[in-house]
C-alpha cells in the first residue's frame, strides 16, 4: 500500500459514493469548501459496503444514471448499505444531486424513501435540453471564513496532488466537465448558478419537506431534516455553498465528528499497484504500467509442474493467444498490440522454447512493427542449448527469465552465461512454495554466483488448473479475496527482507547476522497484483484505446452500454429511426450481429426502456477482443424472442 499523511487531529469524514457521475468534481468541490471554512476533512471513497465500516459524518450521492448506479453497487451491496446508513443516522447530513436526488426520493427493491418527495427523471427532455439558469435559494444560511486562492477556480482542472492525498484517486482516466465561465459563481446570496443535465423534476412535496431552491415556479431543491436533494449539479460550478452547508451541518454538533488517531492519519491509496523498485527488470515495469502485451505462443511444455496454473483449454495444446485473443497468425498479434498501445511484450506458455521458431518470428515482427524500444521478455524452464541464446538476441529478445525446475540451478548455468554474453538481461522467476522454505533460502545463496541480475518470487496461486494438486500438498487459500496459497507471501517477504537487509548492511530479520550483498534484485509479486496491477491495468489501457463513444469505463475497468434487441432485418431501420428521433449521430449506435442487438448510450437505453415494446438492457463487458459479457440487467419487462 501507498500512504499519504493527512496531518489531521480532528477531521470530518465525508463519504463520497463512487457509483457513477461527477464523483471527482464533487471531491474537488468538497475540498474547496473545506478550505473556505478552514475545516479538516477526510474524503472516504465508497465502493463497497465494507467501506462504511469505519464510519462517516456526512454523505454525497452524485449524479449519473440511476439504473447504472444501482447496477454498479449491486455486487458489492453498496446501494442498500448507503440507505441503511442514512436510516440509522437521521441527523447526519446528506447531499444528493440529480440522480442522487432520485435515489433519495424513490422507493427501491431494497430501500425506502429518505426524502418525502415525488420525483421523475429526465423530465426536462433529452441531453440537448440540458441548460444553465440562476435559481433562487431560500431558507439556508452559508458561512464563509476564508477566501479561496486562485488555485480553486473553474473551469475544473484534472485532479491535483492535494486531491490524491485526501481521497486516493488519480486523474489519469478522468476528464472533468467544463461549464460556461459566466455561470461559475454568483455574488448574490439568494442566487445560485445552477447547471441542469437531463435533470429530474420534483412533483408533490411532503409536509415535512422544505423547498430551498426554485427556478421560476419549478422546485429544484428540497430539504428534509439534514437530507438535501437537488435536481441540478452544484459540483460543476465554483460556487461551493451547498458543499459548505454539508460540512457546516457535520460540524455543528448534530452529527458526530470522528477524531482521528495517528494511524487514521495515513490514508491508503485506492491503487494497489506499487511503483517500480530500483533495479527492477523492465518486463516488470511494463507489467505495472499495464502496457505489456501477453503473448502465449504455445501451451506445450515438457514438464508437468503440479502448481502449473494453466487451464485445460491451454495446457499441452499448441495454441496461440495475444492477451485474451486467440490468434492463428502474427498479424492478429500485431493488431492486439496496437489495440492496447503495447510498449512491450511478455512471451510465455507452456514453454516458448517448445515453439522456438514461432517465438523468434514473434520477436522479429514485433520489433519491426513497433521499433527497437518495444521491450520483449520471455519465460522458459528449459536449460536450452546455449547456441540459441544469440539467435534469441538477434531476433530482438531483450530479457529472459528462467524457471528453475526442482529449484536446481546447476544445469542452467551454461545457458544463463550464454544469454548474458549475448546481451540479454537475465533473471530467475519462481513461485514461493510454502513448503520449500529451506530450499529457497539455500537457493538465494547459490544464486550469488549465478550470472543473473534479478530474482522474481511470485505468490503461489491456487487456480482451477492446479487446485487438486495443491490440495494434495495441503495448501489452502490465504484469504477469500486472493488466490494466493497460505504461507507463500510470508515466505517471499522473509526472503526479500534478507536480500534487502544485506544490500543495506543491516542485521538479518531472522538470524540477526550481517550478510554480504547478494548481487541481484529480488522482487515479490503478489497474486492480488496480477489482478489489480497486471490484468486490470491492461484492461484499462485497452479500453481507453478501443472503447466506443457511447461506452462508459467503470471503476472495475469494464465497459457499460445500453442495448436494444431486435431482429437483423429491422436493425438498420431502427438505427436510422433512433438517430433521427433523438437527434444523435449514428456513430453512437452500433449493430451487434452476434447478439442481435443495437448498442447505444446507457442514458438513452434508460430513457426509452419504458416507451418501446422490445427488450432493453444495460450490458457490461470486458474490454477485450472477444468483449466477454460479464453483466446484463434488463431495464424493462420485454425479452428477446
Amino acid at each position: 500500500m501507498f500512504y499519504a499523511f493527512a496531518g489531521l487531529f480532528m477531521a470530518i469524514r465525508v463519504g463520497l459514493a463512487m457509483l457513477q457521475g461527477a464523483r471527482h468534481e464533487h471531491a474537488q468541490a468538497i475540498i474547496a469548501a473545506s478550505k473556505q471554512l478552514d475545516l479538516n476533512i477526510k474524503v472516504i471513497s465508497l465502493r463497497t459496503a465494507s467501506d462504511l465500516k469505519d464510519g462517516i459524518d456526512c454523505l454525497i450521492l452524485p449524479g449519473g444514471e440511476t439504473t447504472a448506479m444501482r447496477i454498479a453497487s449491486k455486487s458489492e451491496r453498496l446501494y442498500p448499505a448507503l440507505f441503511e446508513w442514512m436510516k440509522d443516522n437521521p441527523h447526519s447530513p446528506v447531499l444528493g444531486t440529480c440522480a442522487g436526488a432520485i435515489l433519495m426520493c424513490q422507493l427501491g427493491e431494497e430501500t425506502e424513501c429518505i426524502v418525502d418527495a415525488v420525483i421523475s427523471r429526465n423530465s426536462y427532455g433529452r441531453q440537448k435540453e440540458s441548460f444553465q439558469a440562476d435559481v433562487q435559494i431560500s431558507g439556508l444560511t452559508f458561512e464563509v471564513e476564508k477566501e479561496l486562492s486562485n488555485e480553486m477556480t473553474l473551469p475544473i482542472t484534472p485532479l491535483d496532488n492535494s486531491f490524491q492525498n485526501i481521497i486516493g484517486e488519480t486523474s489519469l482516466n478522468h476528464r472533468p466537465l467544463i461549464v460556461s465561465s459566466s455561470l461559475i459563481e454568483s455574488h448574490d446570496e439568494h442566487i445560485f448558478p445552477a447547471i441542469f443535465i437531463r435533470a429530474p423534476r420534483f412533483g408533490q412535496i411532503g409536509e415535512n419537506v422544505s423547498v430551498i431552491a426554485t427556478n421560476g415556479d419549478e422546485v429544484v431543491g428540497v430539504l428534509e431534516g439534514n437530507k438535501m436533494a437537488l435536481t441540478f449539479h452544484p459540483e460543476l460550478t465554483s460556487d461551493y455553498r451547498f458543499h459548505r452547508w454539508l460540512l457546516q451541518k457535520s460540524n455543528d454538533g448534530d452529527a458526530p465528528t470522528h477524531r482521528l488517531s495517528k494511524m487514521d492519519q495515513v490514508l491508503p491509496m485506492a491503487s494497489s499497484v506499487f511503483p517500480p523498485e530500483r533495479g527492477e527488470a523492465e518486463g516488470c515495469v511494463q507489467c505495472q504500467k499495464g502496457s505489456k502485451l501477453v503473448l502465449f505462443v504455445t501451451g506445450e511444455c515438457h514438464w508437468k509442474c503440479d502448481y502449473c496454473p494453466l487451464s485445460e483449454n491451454r495446457r499441452e495444446i499448441d495454441i496461440m493467444y495475444a492477451n485474451e485473443r486467440p490468434c492463428t497468425q502474427m498479424s492478429e498479434v500485431v493488431e492486439e498490440a496496437r489495440a492496447m498501445r503495447a510498449t512491450g511484450t511478455g512471451i510465455t506458455g507452456g514453454d516458448p522454447m517448445m515453439a522456438l521458431e514461432r517465438t523468434l518470428d514473434a520477436c522479429r515482427i514485433l520489433k519491426s512493427e513497433f521499433g527497437p524500444d518495444h521491450h520483449i521478455h520471455m519465460y522458459t524452464s528449459l536449460p536450452f542449448d546455449p547456441r540459441h541464446a544469440s539467435r534469441l538476441a538477434e531476433a530482438g529478445l531483450d530479457e529472459i527469465r528462467f524457471h528453475l525446475l526442482d529449484l536446481k540451478m546447476e544445469k542452467y548455468i551454461g545457458t544463463m552465461q550464454a544469454c548474458t554474453e549475448a546481451g540479454l538481461f537475465v533473471g530467475v522467476e519462481i513461485p514461493a512454495e510454502p513448503d520449500k522454505e529451506v530450499e529457497l533460502f539455500a537457493l538465494i545463496e547459490e544464486l550469488r554466483s549465478a550470472p543473473i541480475q534479478f530474482l522474481n518470487l511470485n505468490e503461489l496461486e491456487i487456480t482451477t488448473g492446479n487446485q487438486e494438486n495443491m490440495e494434495i500438498r495441503g495448501y489452502n487459500l490465504s484469504m477469500e479475496i486472493t488466490a494466493g496459497a497460505a504461507g507463500s507471501a510470508e515466505l517471499a517477504i522473509a526472503l526479500k527482507k534478507r536480500v534487502n537487509n544485506a544490500l543495506r548492511g543491516l542485521p538479518d530479520n531472522i538470524d540477526n547476522a550481517i550478510h554480504l550483498p547478494f548481487g541481484f534484485h529480488l522482487k515479490f509479486c503478489t497474486a492480488k497484483f496480477k489482478d489489480a496491477g497486471q490484468l486490470r491495468s491492461r484492461f484499462r489501457r485497452r479500453a481507453e484505446m478501443s472503447m466506443r463513444p457511447y461506452e462508459v469505463l467503470t471503476e472495475d475497468d469494464t465497459l457499460w452500454f445500453g442495448a436494444l434487441y431486435c431482429p437483423p432485418e429491422h436493425a438498420q431501420d431502427d438505427i436510422a429511426e433512433i438517430a433521427e428521433y433523438y437527434e444523435i449521430d449514428k456513430s453512437w449506435l452500433h449493430w451487434d450481429a452476434k447478439n442481435l442487438r443495437i448498442e447505444l448510450p446507457l442514458f438513452l437505453a434508460e430513457e426509452i426502456a419504458e416507451t418501446v415494446s422490445v427488450a432493453i438492457a444495460a450490458v457490461e463487458v470486458h474490454p477485450t477482443h472477444e468483449r466477454l459479457e460479464v453483466g446484463l440487467t434488463w431495464l424493462n419487462t420485454h425479452r428477446p424472442k
